[in-house]
């Protein structure tokens, strides 16, 4: 039977208004995490005028990657422009997108469902669809994308790429019925690839699926040879599609394969991959049975695979992969949709979960995969229960309980994201052994101590503590703790400066170690209760390490770093120097480093010497734009030199 008009509105609806329910806890929330740096210190996106140069310089703000994420940082832009900063509406428009991303998959699982089962009666397609639809939007593993505002960009690219593979399933279909206007939605789904791309690069992976849909759901049907043509063309329009984008990206790649990017982690690529099998099954698991005790926005307390039997889970995740991917080709024919959503589940994590060297887990990866799985294990038990008479009669019901299970799950997780203390509370309580965990409850209690309830300090100090030692890489749980100290008008303890300097003198420095002893060359200028010469022996540790030069932007940063602490000390103004012009020299892209070194020339009274490093600092500000003061410093130096005769 043909189900009536008013029919998959009202179903739309219904579910919508469970999920709001289920994820209402989090619109009280705050900035958490990655938020910070993106949204609440990124003045670019705080805009205060909708302005072209505003928009653009808010659009291209990110450093997530060389393309910027536009689409995703300009919605950010719009959201500070009409309700300011409460995180509030940012979490709305979370919210809001998901559902929107759910009507996509509704529609997308509906008329698979009908091409797959070969039936024009559209009732048990309308079930199928609402209850994978449900399923999707209530699962308690999307909290982590939905109430985390910065994975806004996760939604927006699992967004578009819904809606080009749905023109994509509209314009096949008009093939297959002879119709004219199906290039239209061929044009529709370029489009949208486009736009999912610059919300978040995993939108390149469009066309793949749009592959495997082809080679799943289509290729069967098409019984003429007319259809298998059109068949074979779309294939190689997709393949070429595909090929493109590889070009596309190669830049991107070439970062993150290269021997830095890796030596920054603290894996090879054979334990990243071995560990990605065991990741790859914790993301099912949770998605089959949602434990909200392992749940959660932190899971770099993850061990790490050293070899295809250590642990020996290692071999038994890479054998249940093959067995998954075994059987979806065994049943490609007879139950399509099962073959399609496993296979769409893997190719879903290609990106961010074989050998590109990203942080080993995040439960946001899996907000497309996840469609494809949901499909699957509901295909599949809708082919038991239909076998089964006895089930059947009970197969409405456990729909409700399920749905009602998750319901409750993702309410609760969202309680747990209402309050960024609560946040961090329960991130330490399910990871206890996590550093960014237990870092992220001390800085809370931090900053109650700085707001004045000192009573909270014995807990910040705990918490810090703990980050420090768990992680032997990171020295960002030391500074808090000197920041900590400096608030209290406590001594710094030498063991944390022990620390620092090992973690400096060893592993593979990143800028923010540089960012961080800033940090701590300030604090000495404010006379912070610290071990003699503890920024000394930090920079010193800082320099012996053989890896600093690995990577020039980071070499130039400590070099920088290195100069304004020699100045701060009062220490020889001509050792400042030698440090800048080889800042200068490991990183001439860096337009700071030409500004320090015309400061420093005009403090030094040399400021007709400042002349072509100002011109180089101009040159290169027409191409970036990002140092508005230049005109300023140029009206200085033309002063200096007029004031100053020409010896």
């Amino acid at each position: 039977m043909h189900i009536s008009s008013i029919k998959i509105p009202l179903i739309l609806v219904a579910i919508s208004i469970v999920t709001f329910i289920a994820y209402l806890p989090t619109l009280n929330g705050d900035f958490l995490h990655d938020d910070r740096p993106n949204l609440v210190f990124n003045e670019k996106v705080q805009i205060e005028s909708l302005t072209i140069d505003s928009l653009k310089r808010a659009s291209t703000s990110s450093n997530a990657s060389t393309l910027k994420r536009p689409i995703s940082m300009g919605s950010f832009a719009l959201n500070y422009y009409y309700f300011g900063d409460n995180p509030f509406s940012f979490k709305l428009t979370n919210v809001i997108l998901h559902l929107l991303t759910g009507i996509l998959v509704f529609f997308i699982t509906f008329n698979l469902r009908k091409i797959s089962i070969k039936n024009t009666h559209d009732h048990s397609s309308f079930w199928f669809a609402s209850i994978v639809t449900l399923i999707w939007l209530v699962h308690p593993l999307h909290v982590s994308t939905v109430a985390y505002i910065v994975q806004r960009m996760a939604i927006l690219s699992t967004f578009f790429t819904l809606l080009a593979i749905l023109f994509y399933l509209i314009g096949r279909l008009k093939i297959i019925n002879n119709a004219n206007s199906s290039w239209l939605y061929f044009i529709l789904c370029i489009f949208s690839i486009t736009l999912g791309i610059y919300s978040k690069e995993n939108a390149a992976l469009t066309p793949v699926f749009i592959l495997l849909i082809e080679a799943i759901i289509f290729y069967p049907i098409s019984r003429s040879e007319q259809f298998k043509n059109i068949s074979k063309q779309l294939f190689a329009i997709i393949a070429l599609s595909v090929t493109i984008l590889i070009f596309t990206f190669s830049n991107d790649i070439n970062i993150f394969l290269s021997n830095w990017y890796y030596e920054t982690r603290e894996f090879t690529v054979s334990e990243r991959l071995y560990t990605q099998a065991r990741v790859i099954m914790s993301y099912i698991k949770w998605l089959v049975f949602p434990n909200i005790q392992e749940l959660g926005l932190f899971h770099d307390d993850i061990a790490l695979s050293e070899s295809i039997i250590s642990p020996i889970t290692t071999l038994l995740s890479i054998t249940s992969i093959g067995v998954l991917l075994i059987f979806s080709l065994a049943v490609k024919k007879t139950m399509p949709l099962v073959s399609l959503g496993i296979v769409w589940f893997f190719i879903g994590h290609i990106i961010e979960s074989t050998i590109i060297p990203l942080e080993m887990i995040y439960e946001h990866r899996n907000y497309l995969p996840s469609i494809g799985l949901i499909i699957a294990f509901i295909s599949l038990l809708s082919t038991i229960i239909n076998n089964q008479s006895k089930l059947k009669r009970y197969s409405g019901y456990l729909v409700i309980i399920v749905a009602t299970i998750f319901s409750i799950i993702t309410f609760s997780r969202a309680n747990q994201w209402s309050d960024s203390i609560n946040f961090a509370y329960f991130e330490v309580q399910h990871h206890p052994n996590s550093l960014r965990a237990n870092h992220t409850l001390g800085m809370e209690y931090k900053g109650m101590v700085e707001a004045g309830y000192t009573e909270y300090k014995a807990k910040a100090y705990q918490y810090l503590e703990i980050a420090s030692k768990l992680g032997d890489k990171r020295i960002i749980s030391e500074a808090a703790l000197i920041a900590l100290a400096d608030n209290l008008n406590e001594p710094a303890r030498p063991e944390w400066i022990d620390r620092m300097a090992t973690k400096l003198s060893t592993p593979v420095p990143r800028i923010s170690d540089v960012k961080l002893l800033k940090t701590i060359t300030d604090c000495t200028k404010k006379a912070c209760i610290l071990p003699t010469d503890a920024a000394q022996i930090l920079f010193d540790a800082l320099e012996s390490n053989q890896r600093l030069e690995l990577n020039e932007v980071i070499h130039s940063a400590y070099h920088s770093a290195r100069a304004q602490f020699i100045l701060q000390r009062g220490m020889n103004p001509l050792l400042a120097e030698h440090h800048l012009k080889k800042a200068m020299a490991i990183n001439p892209g860096e337009i700071q480093n030409y500004v320090d070194y015309i400061n420093l020339l005009l403090a030094l009274n040399r400021p007709r010497e400042s002349l072509p490093y100002l011109k180089r600092a101009k040159d290169k500000n027409r191409i970036y734009e990002n140092i508005p003061q230049l005109t300023e410093l140029e009206r200085i130096v033309t002063l200096a030199i007029e004031k100053k005769p020409k010896s």
